[in-house]
């Protein structure tokens, strides 16, 4: 195991240049490099930290360190994303760094769906790297009402209207060859429909990657705890995405996010509706809210020593209540 830091020293001189375009030309390959995944997750959001500290004083801030960011993950073993994944979905989405972790969640899970297409590393990596700024100008909006608690006025909304906006006159800053991602960030908010923002465009006119992005944004305020909403489990999401994403985004995005992103992956610790505790061993792909169970406690309290496990798909009595971290499990009962 090797450290992120000097990873991303080995990538920078690799890449020479100080602006290599890794995110839209050919990537450059990271060989024999694997770094934990908590490292590269810790990694991802301490960035988004020191950017958005940036933005916030009108400083600019490296940015081929976060295609370098990217890149490391892309080219660490494929079974990284899943462990990945699984942070995504039990961050906590608090106010101190609710802008920097929605960042991380958002460019792992953009990884995950580009790879679910067909992507080339090249196209992941700037898939990547978009979901990784598409909020630049979330920074620039003031606290008081990014972190309003119930509705936003008009006035309000038309301030938060103005991010994408904020966000591409951001990354215009450094150059001609990051203008196609100025251009996909801006266009986070726009839908199919021609309902979105800031322009109203419709269909084709909407980059792959900002869909992408776009129903990823929706889906990862939807599973945090969010100022003017509270928080919804995963499958409750994707249900209302189902039934009310129909026509703002392309169905093949829909279809892709639904069958790339784990509801309960493998690995990940839940609570039943009986109060037992287990961690997720298999996955149902006909059932997909209905995966096998490891038991740790059963609904007693009782710590299960004999490796018992349940398939929620044959009781059909159970379901699971909650996702749950490895450190909300009790040590002793």
């Amino acid at each position: 195991m090797v450290r992120l830091a000097d990873v991303l020293r080995k990538s920078n001189k690799k890449n020479g240049k100080k602006s290599d375009h890794v995110c839209v030309g050919e990537a450059k390959s990271l060989k024999s490099l694997t770094v934990s995944h908590e490292a590269l997750y810790e990694g991802l959001i301490n960035y988004m930290k020191e950017v958005g500290d940036n933005v916030r004083k009108g400083e600019r801030f490296d940015i081929q360190k976060g295609s370098n960011l990217i890149n490391v993950i892309v080219c660490n073993p494929k079974s990284i994303l899943d462990d990945l994944h699984r942070l995504t979905l039990l961050s906590d989405g608090s106010k101190t760094n609710s802008l920097a972790t929605h960042a991380a969640n958002l460019s792992i899970n953009a990884i995950i769906m580009g790879d679910g297409l067909g992507y080339p590393r090249a196209r992941q990596i700037g898939l990547g790297t978009a979901a990784l700024f598409h909020d630049l100008g979330m920074y620039r909006v003031p606290d008081s009402i990014r972190n309003k608690k119930g509705r936003l006025t008009p006035s309000e909304m038309k301030v938060i209207r103005k991010h994408p906006w904020a966000t591409c006159d951001e990354l215009l800053k450094y150059g001609e060859e990051y203008h196609w991602l100025a251009e996909v960030v801006c266009q986070e908010h726009e839908r199919r429909d021609g309902s979105g923002y800031p322009k109203g465009l419709k269909d084709d006119q909407i980059h792959e990657y900002a869909s992408i992005i776009g129903i990823l944004d929706t889906y990862d305020s939807m599973i945090h705890n969010r100022s003017q909403k509270g928080r919804l489990l995963p499958p409750v999401a994707m249900k209302a995405i189902i039934g009310s994403c129909k026509g703002l985004f392309p169905v093949h995005i829909i279809r892709n996010l639904l069958s790339q992103l784990s509801i309960y992956p493998v690995k990940s610790y839940v609570k039943l509706n009986n109060d037992s505790i287990g961690m997720v061993v298999k996955t149902n792909s006909l059932w997909p809210l209905k995966p096998t169970i490891s038991l740790i406690y059963d609904a007693q309290g009782k710590m299960v020593r004999d490796g018992r496990t349940v398939d929620l798909a044959e009781n059909p009595l159970l379901y699971i209540k909650d996702v749950i971290s490895e450190e909300d499990i009790p040590k002793n009962r």
